[in-house]
């Protein structure tokens, strides 16, 4: 009997206050995180990470895209738009194609300058580092001047890296602006004709050692103001205004100073150094031809 009772109080320790209220039941689908869920988070996520990836790539891009942002920094007059051509092939396509939209483009550069002022007849054309143009684009200005019947010469004073001659397949010129300067040469040895009727080119012959040193020369404002009373245009191709000084004296005696900006390669730090240039008052008027990018 002790036994017994004793097993009893154990079963009625042992019991239980819960009570079953429903029984458990599965289901078909699962009950984890949605996949639509997830896909609608990840898809917001990337576009506001991405969008502040795209803003944190542009604020540190330092090249130049669009004509917006020049005009954006600089109260700098724009003369034009003309591509950038970067097979050398093609050189002087205005001649090829009078047509094209290439040559259209130099036309208006054309109008745009002589608008500017009609007496104003010496262009110099820079850029601020190598690679943005320049010497082709002396070569086709010249040569779109030239096409409307205007006596024009175009002079090589980037005495360091000479083109003009090549351009305008002018052979042996050894004698041109360096030794001019220099007073071994006259002013008639060194004009050339092109095959071209109106148009003369003065190249730089022989390269210096010196060019900063003898740019400085008194012949050269007195070369310009002869050539002034026999050409109705003079286009000279300067040395980059990154490169050394040369063209900040040149542009003394220049009528309207063009600087080049190529698209996607020039730097928005230049625009800067340019405009700080201008207030320097030093100069005559100051203009930006803008290299569009274009796939010649």
């Amino acid at each position: 009997l002790e036994k017994e009772a004793e097993h009893e109080i154990s079963k009625v320790a042992t019991l239980s206050s819960y009570k079953v209220i429903d029984r458990a039941y599965g289901s078909s689908r699962p009950i984890g995180p949605s996949s639509k869920n997830i896909l609608i988070v990840a898809i917001i996520l990337g576009l506001v990470f991405g969008t502040i990836f795209a803003f944190i790539l542009d604020f540190l891009d330092s090249k130049i895209k669009t004509i917006d942002e020049i005009e954006k920094q600089v109260d700098i007059p724009i003369y034009g738009v003309v591509p950038f051509v970067k097979n050398r092939k093609v050189q002087l396509e205005l001649y090829n194609s009078p047509n094209s939209p290439f040559t259209e483009s130099y036309r208006k550069l054309r109008i745009n300058l002589q608008l500017e002022a009609e007496e104003k007849i010496v262009i110099l054309i820079t850029s601020t580092v190598d690679g943005e143009g320049k010497n082709l684009t002396t070569a086709n200005l010249s040569a779109i001047f030239e096409m409307a019947n205007y006596k024009t010469i175009a002079i090589d004073l980037d005495m360091r890296r000479p083109t003009l001659d090549k351009l305008f397949s002018i052979e042996d010129a050894t004698t041109g602006i360096s030794s001019y300067l220099t007073g071994e040469s006259n002013l008639d040895d060194i004009i050339y004709q092109t095959k071209h009727d109106n148009l003369s080119i003065i190249p730089v012959g022989d390269i210096p050692s010196n060019p900063s040193e003898i740019i400085l020369s008194s012949r050269l404002p007195e070369m310009i103001d002869r050539l002034r009373e026999h050409y109705d245009y003079i286009i000279i191709n300067s040395v980059p205004l990154e490169v050394a000084t040369d063209s900040k004296h040149i542009m003394r005696f220049s009528d309207i100073n063009l600087v080049l900006f190529r698209e996607n390669y020039s730097k928005k730090s230049s625009l800067l150094a340019l405009d700080s240039l201008l207030n320097q008052k030093k100069f005559n008027t100051m203009g930006i031809v803008f290299m569009e990018k274009i796939g010649v």
